[in-house]
């Protein structure tokens, strides 16, 4: 999996918890940084995706995952503080949405429904 956010305590919490579940975790600050880091881990098999970062943002980092073939079905998981109705992109480019903060019991449970039910992208 592949953590991307710019708060760094959350990204390293997210990290911990993820791999004391089980899963290999990679971390980035920025949509660029997560880009390059999927480009050399490409069995990255899921993104946790924050919406406002510097650099490049969670839309910017969307669109160019959904741009890459590679990724195009890479399931994602978007996170922010905003509500979801305020989001300036489109959620069926995402498989779930998490608000910030979340408890523990939520992220696990959006992780494991998105492996649920994923599929293909049209």
């Amino acid at each position: 999996m592949l953590v991307v956010d710019d708060e760094w305590a959350i990204a390293a919490v997210l990290a911990d918890l993820l791999t004391d579940e089980g899963y290999g975790v990679l971390s980035a600050s920025n949509g660029r940084d997560a880009l390059a880091m999927l480009e050399a881990h490409p069995d990255v098999v899921l993104v946790v995706l924050d919406y406002m970062m510097p650099i490049m943002d969670g839309v910017a980092t969307l669109a160019a995952i959904r741009a890459r073939p590679q990724f195009a079905d890479l399931p994602v998981i978007m996170m922010t503080s905003l509500p979801q109705s305020s989001l300036q992109v489109d959620p069926d480019s995402y498989d779930a949405f998490l608000r910030k903060p979340f408890l523990i019991d939520d992220i696990l449970r959006a992780i494991e429904l998105v492996f649920a039910r994923r599929r293909p992208r049209s």
